[in-house]
């Protein structure tokens, strides 16, 4: 037994896992004193996939094809490279095929329209730039069938006759964010409902199962969070009495970049970034290229690339300059500052990402002001609130 690890006195299954997961780690995280995130490899994995059929075992994610796009594009971008090269052969032909004329995007050839692929699909365009890629977008179809996924509780349905949970808002609230959709109608009731959300231990749930307290709200977000952060591993879990998971660094690590800004100037660090960026560096990154759940998991790689995102916390300070902004341009009040007092190599840093809607920040502007022009946009809306998704494609 290490001597860092406290023995667990009374055994449950839960234990046992967490012991053997620790065990597992240990050996990884005091191999190197310095390891390093190997770009090198890491690009040359994901231009892999961007220029080279998937192998079959990418078949269990035919409803997820934009995500895959978007995985890669993002965690390609973030390293530093160039995703031009990418934008009409795998980006828009793909993404444009999967757009339904009654709105948003399929994760797969002949399926239904879905919130979560609709998101992959948006940011995915967002990533590769370019007005043929925002054109793209069938804006007006796209807020009409966002519009009919809303709930009069204010909430969303992932999809036509789906679910309603806290993702499906989230996606549905990003897209019209980027895309300059956001009306007071799409939101009525929604803040309401995600302050619903919160459960007894602190943590939001994916809908209402508890009263909650709006005035500690983010206390209390803050604590359930901070005991995500495993002191063995130095890595995140995603729920309560579950094993540390590489790609929860961003499900979970993202949240204090949110926070931090919110609470203010805090002396005393809310979360072990050190402890993090060991645990990605030696326990999730693969030989081969790409990032994994934790050693002994050899899953399909690719989603876990959302943990290059992290990397943005050893040299980036988050703030947002506005409280009071116009409906929609929330998002756009965000800017980055690099940490000059952190020494870090050079080959750990990457480009800077939106903590809210998790794509590049030097990718935010442009498809949000295309088209352009306010009054533009206004008769667009007056038209979508009258005609409804009969309206023909935005030029």
């Amino acid at each position: 037994m290490h001597p860092l690890i406290l023995q667990d006195i009374i055994q449950t299954e839960t234990a046992t896992l967490q012991d053997q997961t620790e065990q597992i780690c240990l050996p990884y995280l005091t191999k190197e004193v310095n390891p390093k995130l190997d770009q090198k490899t890491h690009v040359e994995y994901l231009l892999n996939i961007l220029t080279n059929p998937l192998p079959k075992s990418y078949l269990t994610l035919d409803a997820s094809r934009p995500w895959i796009i978007y995985w890669t594009l993002c965690a390609y971008a973030l390293l530093g490279q160039s995703v031009e090269e990418y934008r009409e052969s795998r980006t828009i032909q793909s993404i444009s095929a999967l757009q339904l004329e009654s709105g948003g995007f399929s994760g797969g050839h002949g399926q239904i329209a879905h919130l979560a692929p609709t998101y992959a699909a948006v940011m995915a365009l967002c990533i590769v730039g370019s007005e043929e890629a925002y054109d793209t977008i069938n804006r007006s179809s796209l807020y009409c069938w966002i519009m009919r996924l809303k709930q009069s509780d204010g909430s969303f349905v992932i999809h036509e006759g789906g679910e309603k949970d806290a993702r499906a808002v989230y996606c549905a609230l990003s897209v019209a964010s980027l895309l300059n959709l956001m009306t007071p109608e799409l939101i009525e009731g929604t803040a309401v409902w995600l302050s619903r959300c919160q459960t007894y231990e602190g943590g939001l749930s994916g809908f209402p199962g508890a009263e909650a307290h709006g005035g500690y709200a983010f206390c209390v977000l803050a604590s359930w969070l901070a005991f995500r952060q495993s002191s063995i591993e130095g890595g995140f879990s995603g729920r309560t009495n579950k094993l540390v998971d590489g790609c929860y660094s961003w499900w979970v690590g993202g949240c204090w970049a949110i926070l931090s800004s919110v609470m203010g100037d805090i002396r005393t660090p809310l979360i072990d970034k050190d402890a993090l960026r060991r645990f990605i560096l030696t326990c999730c990154q693969y030989k081969t290229g790409g990032l994994r759940d934790k050693p002994e998991k050899q899953d399909i790689r690719i989603s876990r690339s959302i943990s290059y995102m992290l990397l943005y916390f050893w040299s980036f300070s988050y703030t947002k300059h506005k409280k009071d902004t116009a409906l929609g341009e929330s998002v756009f009040n965000w800017h980055h500052d690099h940490l000059i007092e952190q020494s870090i190599f050079t080959t750990d840093q990457v480009k800077a990402v939106h903590p809210i809607l998790a794509i590049p920040m030097d990718k935010l502007y442009d498809i949000w002001l295309w088209p352009s022009s306010t009054i533009y946009r206004m008769t667009f809306i007056h038209l979508v609130i009258h005609a409804g998704s009969r309206i023909p494609k935005l030029i």
